[in-house]
């Protein structure tokens, strides 16, 4: 659920307000290192495997782009 993956992203990068911030990448909120901990992080925690074509700054400007391409899996 979106909650489950807020809960996942507080714990990657606790500074962030995942909730309401719709430009996580071009802010600086997020850097490459924090998206890879959020790849590996879904996965594992919804047992799904992303495709190398989502792995793409615009799937990671929200929550909301990041919960829709996990939808894509589940």
């Amino acid at each position: 659920s979106m909650n489950e993956l807020l809960d996942i992203l507080q714990e990657i990068n606790p500074n962030v307000d995942f909730a309401h911030e719709e430009n996580l990448v071009e802010s600086g909120q997020l850097d490459s290192l924090d998206i890879v901990s959020i790849i590996d992080a879904v996965q594992d925690h919804f047992k799904i495997e992303l495709d190398g074509k989502d792995i793409d700054p615009d799937n990671f400007m929200s929550a909301a782009a990041i919960w829709n391409m996990v939808e894509r899996y589940i």
